[in-house]
């Protein structure tokens, strides 16, 4: 069986009845279009031969799982499958990027969903989360990136923040460099340098005011951004 065959956007493995959405469009005149799972996969997007082809783990309880198995499985789950493959180089690569996943609070998502039912905060999360698998290993291969970020705890919870916080600080760790531009203190607080433009928005900023380390910069006496660091 071909590789394409386990993509639904394939002709190959796709149900030939709903062209691999999973549902089936009732189109009403006067409401709201209806859903509904697709009669001839029962919503799993394939032909019914490619879901014949399972996997079965070597070392694990788990049982065989065909293709939309793993799609409707959250990442958590699909690297614990993978875990009973040891000795497998493939799944120990897409293991450490579902790794990253999870490590950003991410882990509960599910392989197969799709990217427009994200809320804002998992969409920012997931591109990141791209940026870092990219960027592993790259900085001895053709030296470290510089990352470039305009205000992105834009719209983002309390909790997405510490978690995008956590991502930041991985990239660094990972040898490359992090630029944001960003007004939120939470985050600032957490720079190894700031560079605070001013004094105020508009016609009337742009100017250097102050820079340094977080705990430098808050002794500051002309800077708003170091009165928000002390008042926090």
């Amino acid at each position: 069986m071909p590789a394409g065959a386990f993509s639904f956007n394939s002709a190959q493995g796709q149900c030939g009845y709903c062209r691999g959405t999973g549902f089936e469009k009732i189109e009403m005149q006067f409401l709201s279009d209806v859903f509904i799972k697709c009669p001839e996969c029962n919503g799993r997007r394939y032909r019914g031969h490619v879901l014949e082809a399972k996997l079965k783990p070597p070392l694990a309880k788990h049982l065989a799982w065909n293709i939309a198995d793993l799609l409707d499985a959250t990442a958590d789950e699909v690297i614990l499958f993978l875990d009973a493959y040891p000795e497998s180089r493939t799944a120990a690569k897409a293991r450490t990027k579902l790794q990253l996943l999870s490590d950003v609070g991410l882990g509960y998502l599910r392989l197969g969903q799709p990217v427009n039912t994200l809320s804002g905060g998992e969409s920012q999360r997931l591109k990141l989360v791209r940026s870092l698998a990219e960027a592993h290993g790259k900085r001895t291969a053709t030296g470290p990136i510089l990352y470039l970020f305009d205000e992105p705890t834009t719209g983002l919870h309390f909790d997405d923040i510490r978690l995008l916080a956590k991502m930041l600080h991985r990239l660094v760790d990972e040898g490359h460099s992090v630029l944001v531009v960003e007004h939120n203190i939470d985050l600032i607080r957490q720079a190894d340098w700031i560079i605070d433009l001013g004094p105020e928005a508009g016609d009337e900023g742009g100017q250097l005011v102050a820079q340094g380390s977080p705990q430098t910069l808050a002794k500051n006496k002309q800077s708003h951004t170091a009165k928000a660091l002390r008042d926090r």
